[in-house]
């Protein structure tokens, strides 16, 4: 696991104790099912920071707009990026569901979540500090993928 790598799972084990912990006031639950393959492919959307995700069955993953910040630098901006890696389903360090995808810039851990109103299972990011729940992005499925995609022929915009 790379340096990167690792401190952005240390950031997803504290989200997931600060949802256990906060959950209520965000709407957010644990998933208390484990999440397939099939509830991940798709097209996900993130209103709140404008990003994407499209999910690809072949394990493909095309990003548009995704927010982070350099983790091993005093730089406190939000940078943005787009564009193709990977992904696979894997357990946070307390074995919570993650979505685990991967760039040129390391892996990047989502937490799956369900949302306490309608149920929904939804992605959760924080962008930097896992204690600035501010700046975090929901993302939420939003379909499947058109006809023709994810087959690594790229997504269609």
């Amino acid at each position: 696991m790379t340096r990167t790598s690792l401190a952005f799972r240390r950031s997803g084990a504290v989200a997931l104790l600060l949802l256990a912990a906060t959950g209520c006031s965000l709407g957010l639950s644990l998933p208390t099912e484990p999440v397939t393959a099939d509830q991940a492919v798709g097209r996900w959307k993130a209103a709140d920071c404008k990003a994407s995700l499209d999910v690809a069955r072949d394990g493909v993953v095309w990003f548009a707009n995704f927010p982070y910040k350099d983790v091993w630098s005093d730089d406190d901006r939000v940078h943005r990026m787009s564009g193709e890696g990977t992904w696979t389903l894997d357990e946070d360090l307390d074995g919570s569901p993650t979505f685990d995808f991967k760039v040129d810039r390391g892996t990047r851990p989502l937490q799956f979540a369900v949302r306490d109103d309608d149920g929904e299972l939804v992605m959760l990011h924080l962008v930097g500090d896992p204690d600035n729940w501010d700046e975090r992005c929901v993302f939420t499925r939003r379909g499947d993928l058109p006809a023709g995609d994810g087959t690594g022929d790229g997504p269609v915009r």
